[in-house]
């Protein structure tokens, strides 16, 4: 398929899917906002292979949606999937991931993460890891009046993953 760019998803309902809403092969300017996601056995929101050689590294804006109770387990330790998973390998830049609620998901609230991107106001409750930061190459965000509470893991970080990240205002609470 080749790459579309300027796609918008906005004030769905979506419930009881593996996945409820799959992006792959998105170029840039990809808006997800309003939506509410829930019982998925997998992702509530999953972003792979966006990176299109030729093009610019892809900006997405994940705003003010609603994302629970997403059951991804672990396999054989490798976690992706959960509440908004980006695909570390996709090479997301300047993107807006906020005021989303991402709770009661069995794995991760948030993972993957973007490079060079805003993270803000987003209400992280009751996952297994409220925010995974995967891997090398993943670096430069800033993390503004995030809620991160009752997670058995606040923030995550793989021991390469922990370049230049800001954490301003972000507020933890009961995490284990």
């Amino acid at each position: 398929n080749s790459p579309q760019e300027n796609v918008t998803i906005r004030n769905c309902q979506i419930s009881s899917f593996h996945t409820g809403i799959y992006i792959a092969a998105v170029a840039n300017n990809t808006l997800l906002i309003n939506n509410t996601i829930k019982d998925m056995t997998f992702s509530g929101i999953h972003f792979d292979y966006l990176y299109v050689p030729g093009k610019s590294s892809p900006s997405i804006n994940i705003i003010n949606n609603t994302i629970l109770r997403t059951n991804k387990s672990v396999n054989s330790g490798y976690q992706l999937g959960g509440g908004i998973y980006i695909n570390i390998n996709i090479g997301v830049l300047n993107s807006r991931i906020e005021g989303n609620n991402v709770s009661h998901n069995r794995l991760t609230g948030m993972g993957g993460i973007a490079s060079d991107s805003t993270y803000r106001d987003n209400f992280i409750y009751n996952n297994t890891i409220g925010i995974h930061i995967e891997d090398q190459g993943v670096s430069n965000n800033n993390f503004t009046n995030d809620r991160i509470l009752g997670s058995e893991k606040a923030i995550l970080f793989n021991s390469s993953s922990t370049s230049n990240h800001s954490f301003m205002n972000t507020y933890f609470e009961n995490n284990s």
